[in-house]
């Protein structure tokens, strides 16, 4: 048997360390990994939030629903989001995974399903639109703080009613 070479570690001031000693080390290492990422706090304490449309007049389309920041309210590159097919009456959204914090909730029904809400003149929604805490629309939108909620560690429901800016088409039939 060959007795064991010795290596040079790098920033190590020239210590030497056997092969063995060096391989049992990386072993342990990479047998630690999965029990660090199965605990990690950021990951630990993410819960969804189901979001409850109503007062949804049109059939087809999808609900979508967006979870901002202070920074991304009102923008479109919100943290968080999902959708599902609209349904006349109410439709729910789960968007899975928020950690905790302080967010406003913005949603829309894109009856046409071209992923953006469709504006008339002047800016006037053509499409449904809601957001958190029924916060008041004014004429740029809500402010932050009107729609601002808490989001903790456990799982939250919100229902948030949709605002209709034109008439309903008439019923079929």
């Amino acid at each position: 048997m060959r007795p064991a070479q010795a290596i040079r570690l790098p920033g190590r001031s020239g210590r030497r360390t056997s092969r063995g000693a060096v391989a049992s080390w990386t072993v342990a290492l990479i047998a630690t990994l999965p029990f660090i990422a199965m605990t990690s706090p950021a990951r630990a304490s993410d819960a969804p939030i189901t979001v409850i449309v109503w007062s949804l007049r049109i059939p087809g389309g999808s609900v979508r629903v967006d979870v901002c920041t202070r920074e991304t309210f009102l923008h479109g590159n919100c943290p968080y989001s999902g959708s599902a097919p609209a349904q006349v009456g109410e439709t729910t959204v789960t968007v899975a995974g928020v950690p905790p914090g302080v967010y406003a909730v913005q949603a829309y029904h894109d009856i046409n399903d071209n992923g953006r809400l469709d504006q008339g003149a002047f800016g006037r929604p053509q499409e449904g639109l809601a957001f958190s805490n029924d916060a008041p629309l004014g004429l740029h939108g809500p402010s932050f703080d009107r729609a601002a909620f808490t989001h903790g560690e456990d799982p939250q429901t919100l229902r948030l009613r949709l605002h209709h800016f034109r008439r309903a088409p008439p019923k079929p039939g």
